[in-house]
Parts: structure tokens; sequence; C-alpha cells
């Protein structure tokens, strides 16, 4: 595992800084979260919906993985914003880009189909943050057991979700939420 400030140091030589401060690993100790929840090694394949610049499917690959799985709209934010951005070199820029697959997906039911057909023991949700958008998206990974969500602030639709979820399931940790099942479903 890398050092976030080692991290942070080859993003920002590669991207410059802007592309880690509004990252989910920077706001609140995101970084510190994914340290808490990776560290151990105890997860080996994992699967991100929401891709968006590629930052934390990169962090997440400077852990004890086997594989980085992402998934993201073909149409997503960063072609809504008219970027011309390539996340499989800011990969390989910070040394992960053989542990790092990019999906690019048009819909929904694509994505469905696709992580059906996946094998991974650990997911990361942060992508839409619709309450439908984010029940899909875990019904889609839940039968992993370990489930990651960004985006956890009461009030909101994340937040929503996440509280109709068993309690002595879920873990908050700040901007995020953890659930885990005793067995994978």
């Amino acid at each position: 595992m890398t050092s976030v400030q080692d991290f942070k140091a080859r993003l920002s030589d590669f991207a410059g800084a802007k592309v880690f401060k509004h990252s989910a690993l920077n706001i609140r100790n995101g970084a510190g979260v994914f340290e808490e929840v990776l560290g151990a090694g105890k997860y080996r394949r994992i699967v991100e919906i929401g891709t968006r610049r590629g930052v934390t499917a990169a962090y997440m690959a400077t852990f004890p993985v086997d594989k980085v799985m992402t998934i993201d709209l073909i149409d997503g934010q960063v072609d809504k914003a008219l970027q011309e951005y390539d996340r499989r070199i800011l990969w390989d820029a910070v040394g992960v880009g053989d542990r790092v697959e990019l999906f690019l997906v048009k819909d929904d039911h694509e994505k469905q189909k696709l992580i059906n057909a996946l094998d991974f023991d650990f997911a990361f949700v942060d992508g839409d943050h619709s309450f439908n958008g984010v029940a899909l998206d875990f019904q889609a990974v839940k039968r992993c057991g370990a489930v990651l969500f960004h985006d956890y602030e009461p009030g909101t639709s994340v937040a929503r979700f996440i509280d109709g979820l068993p309690r002595d399931g879920v873990t908050i940790m700040d901007l995020f939420a953890f659930w885990r099942c005793s067995a994978p479903t």
C-alpha cells in the first residue's frame, strides 16, 4: 500500500493537485476510510461503480488487491464536462495500470449484466446518487457481502437508502457507509 501522501504527490506530478482535490479520498478523511477498510488486505477483487476521473480506483489499486474493476457510463460526468481525459494514462502514471480495468456501459441494464458476470469480494458504490440508483447498484453488488457507499449525508437519497438497511450491518464512517453481511448473499 502506498501512503496517501505519496499517492497524492505522484498523482499531482502527473495531473496537478486539482484532480485529487474533488475526489472521495480528499473529502473529510476519505483516504483514511479506504485505509481502514482495505488496509488489512482482506479484499482482493474490487468493483467500483462510478469511475469519474479514476482517482479512487487508482488509490484502491495501491492496496494489496489483485484487481479493481471500475464501471462508468459511456456518457458519464467526465464526458459531460466535455473534458478529454484518459483514465488509463493516469493509472499507468501512478503505477497501477496493470491492476485497474475500466468498463464503460451505456445504461443500467448493461451495467447489471456486466456485474453479474464479474467475480469480486468488495464493492465501492459512488455512481448514481438517486434513491433508485443507489438501490439498483446495491442489488447488483450486495452478493459480495461488503459494500462501501460514498456520499452518506443525512437528508440525501443516499442516506435515505442506507438508513433503510438493517442497522447492525452498517457502519457510518462520516461521508461513507460500510455495509457487511455475515454471509455473502
